[in-house]
């Protein structure tokens, strides 16, 4: 019972959890508009600076680059708020919910996979 009203006073670890993420949540999303207007060659080049940073013994911790979580509706084990609990901790990072996915996604959805994969391949 004095967990249950500690927890509607100060919210559960998870709701404590993205609290703190939003601030940086709410920084990556101002970049939407930026990224969403380079053209492909621009993206490469940033995909090369990033990489760049690696080689230079920047740590993947402090590196922030676009990364694009794709979680599927439809997992019997492992709920739609994790993916965004990825979302909130990476470092500019996008949610992509995909419908009719189980846990397999990539068996469930190839269609959607190989749109992705299609989409990135001239980045790497």
């Amino acid at each position: 019972m004095l967990g249950a009203l500690a927890k509607k006073i100060f919210g559960s670890s998870n709701d404590r959890r993205v609290k703190g993420f939003r601030p940086r949540v709410a920084a990556i999303n101002a970049l939407e508009p930026e990224i969403s207007a380079l053209s492909d060659e621009q993206l490469r080049a940033r995909t090369q600076a990033f990489r760049d940073q690696l080689a230079a013994g920047t740590r993947l911790d402090d590196l922030e680059c676009p990364a694009l979580v794709l979680w599927a509706t439809s997992d019997p084990y492992i709920g739609v708020e994790q993916g965004r609990w990825y979302e909130a901790a990476l470092a500019d990072a996008r949610l992509a919910l995909i419908d009719d996915a189980g846990p397999w996604l990539w068996l469930d959805r190839p269609d959607v996979v190989d749109k992705v994969v299609d989409h990135m391949a001239p980045l790497a």
